[in-house]
């Protein structure tokens, strides 16, 4: 160590090991929780103070603030891209004041669900006060529908068409061309 406690090492460095595969490894022998811990001043020294990243004894990767704030991820352009309240654990993306367990922020925020098996994809989207249901918004499969059902028991079926289906999943009364089924 130099006088001003720095170190310099041209290769990896293992903490616990002798045979570190990357430029800096922790290794704990046993199951117990491996982690790096940053501290300063304000937050204290002990084990319970400042910021953790590490691996638990179930050998699931964390990230804990021991001081109860906030956890983010920014970027270049955005300052907060997705945060973590501490207070609350609620989840903003793209704001930094989440006001609920999940909040999108944006000016259309879009969620997107993804099937891999027909390469659709569906997206509930919000504009301007609207909200947007749109099944198979790709256009790669037929005769989509969006369903409602509680206590997985279909009540309501819109079908491609724009019949809507109360109670059945046959639309019109003898195809009479009714848009409403009851």
């Amino acid at each position: 160590l130099g006088s001003d406690q720095s170190a310099t090492f041209g290769g990896n460095v293992g903490i616990g090991t002798t045979s570190p595969q990357r430029q800096l490894v922790l290794y704990q022998n046993d199951s117990g929780q491996t982690q790096i811990q940053f501290q300063n001043q304000t937050t204290g020294t002990a084990n319970s103070d400042g910021f953790g990243v590490g691996l638990d004894t179930q050998e699931d990767g964390f990230l804990w603030n021991y001081e109860g704030g906030d956890i983010y991820l920014g970027g270049s352009t955005v300052s907060r891209i997705m945060t973590l309240k501490g207070s609350s654990g609620n989840v903003g993306i793209g704001t930094d004041s989440p006001s609920s367990l999940l909040t999108l922020h944006g000016s259309q925020p879009i969620i997107t669900l993804s099937d891999p098996d027909t390469s659709s994809t569906t997206t509930i989207s919000g504009n301007s006060g609207h909200l947007i249901f749109n099944a198979d918004s790709g256009g790669n499969a037929s005769n989509n529908t969006i369903d409602f059902q509680i206590d997985n028991d279909q009540k309501m079926r819109i079908d491609s068409s724009g019949n809507v289906m109360i109670g059945t999943t046959t639309a019109g009364l003898a195809d009479n061309g009714d848009q409403l089924t009851v």
